[in-house]
C-alpha cells in the first residue's frame, strides 16, 4: 500500500482509476494505453507480492483491482477473526514482571498489527487499556493520571513519558529502602537495650559458678576426721578450713561454735596445743 500511494497507483485498486475507451473514433486511445500500462504494473506488484499457491487463484482476473478484489474476498473472514484475536490480545495485556518500557513495546507491537488490517486503535483506547494492566505499586500513578486528564487528553507520547517518569521515582525508593546500612540501623533501633547481661569469655550461656551452701552439713564425720563440708570448703578456697563450723576465715582456737554442745558429738577432741601453736604461727606470718 505505501508502494502504490507513493507512486500514486492507489486508485487501480480501490476503483477511484477506471479504464478508458480502448479506441476513440476508430483510432488507438493513447490514455487507454497508459492505464493498461500502469494497470499491468501495479498487477505484478500484487503478484509478486504473494506466494505460490495464491497466484493460482487469480487465474482469470484481467485488471489489478480485480486480482485485488479476489484476495480480499478470500481473506476477509481470516481478517475478521485477526483482527478479534488482537482486540482480546490488547484487552487482557498485562504488565507482569516487565518494564514499562518492554510493557509498552508489546502494546504498541498490536496495536500496529490491527492498524495493518485497516483497524487502526485510537490513543485514548490503547492509553486506557495500558492503564489497566499495570501492576498495583502504579495505583497512584493511574489515580493522578486519571484526575489530570479528565478534561484534557494527553497523547501516546505524554502517556509514556510520564509513566517512565513514575518508574524510575518508584525505583529510586525501593533502592532506598532495601540500602543495608538504612536496614541495619532500623533493625538495631528494634532492638531493647541491655537485653542481655554480659558473659565472661570462656564461660558457656548456661554457666553457674558453685557457690558453697551456708547451712553446714549435719551428718557426722568419718575416721578420717574431717567432715565433707570442710572437704569442700578446703578444695574450693584453697584454704584451710575451721575444724568446727567449716568456715574458712578463721581456725578452731577463735571459732564462736566451740563452746557450742551441737558441735561436741559431731567433731574429734581438739588438741589445744597443736592449736596454740598453730595461731602462735599465723601471728609471726602476720608480723
Amino acid at each position: 500500500m505505501v508502494f502504490l500511494n507513493s507512486h500514486d497507483l492507489i486508485g487501480y485498486i480501490d476503483g477511484t482509476i477506471t479504464s478508458p475507451a480502448e479506441t476513440i473514433e476508430d483510432a488507438p486511445n493513447p490514455t487507454y494505453a497508459i492505464w493498461f500500462r500502469e494497470d499491468n504494473c501495479v498487477k505484478s506488484w500484487i503478484l509478486a507480492s504473494i506466494s505460490e499457491k495464491l497466484v493460482a487463484s487469480l487465474y482469470g482476473t484481467r485488471t489489478a483491482k480485480q486480482a485485488w478484489d479476489s484476495l480480499q474476498t478470500r481473506f476477509a473472514s481470516a481478517s475478521r477473526s485477526r483482527v478479534a484475536l488482537l482486540k482480546r490480545q490488547i484487552q487482557t495485556l498485562s504488565q507482569g514482571n516487565k518494564t514499562c518500557s518492554a510493557y509498552l513495546d508489546e502494546a504498541k507491537a498490536i496495536a500496529n498489527q490491527l492498524a495493518a488490517t485497516s483497524k487502526p486503535m485510537d490513543d485514548q483506547d490503547l492509553i486506557s487499556h495500558l492503564l489497566g494492566g499495570l501492576k498495583v505499586s502504579y495505583t497512584p500513578f493511574i489515580t493522578s493520571y486519571t484526575l489530570s486528564t479528565r478534561n484534557v487528553d494527553l497523547t501516546l507520547e505524554d502517556f509514556q513519558a510520564e509513566l517512565f517518569s513514575f518508574e524510575t521515582l518508584l525505583e529510586n525508593q525501593q533502592q532506598t529502602n532495601a540500602d543495608p546500612h538504612y536496614a541495619f540501623g532500623a533493625h538495631k533501633s528494634k532492638m531493647p537495650p541491655f537485653h542481655k547481661k554480659p558473659q565472661r569469655s570462656g564461660q558457656a550461656p548456661n554457666y553457674r559458678p558453685n557457690r558453697p551452701s551456708a547451712t553446714p552439713p549435719t551428718r557426722a564425720y568419718d575416721n578420717g576426721n574431717s567432715s565433707p563440708f570442710v572437704q569442700q570448703n578446703t578444695r574450693h578456697s584453697g584454704r584451710p578450713a575451721c575444724q568446727i563450723c567449716g568456715k574458712t576465715n578463721h581456725i578452731a582456737l577463735d571459732c564462736y561454735e566451740r563452746f557450742n554442745y551441737a558441735y561436741q558429738g559431731r567433731i574429734p577432741p581438739l588438741d589445744l596445743a597443736a592449736m596454740a601453736g598453730e595461731k602462735n604461727a599465723q601471728f609471726d606470718n602476720q608480723v
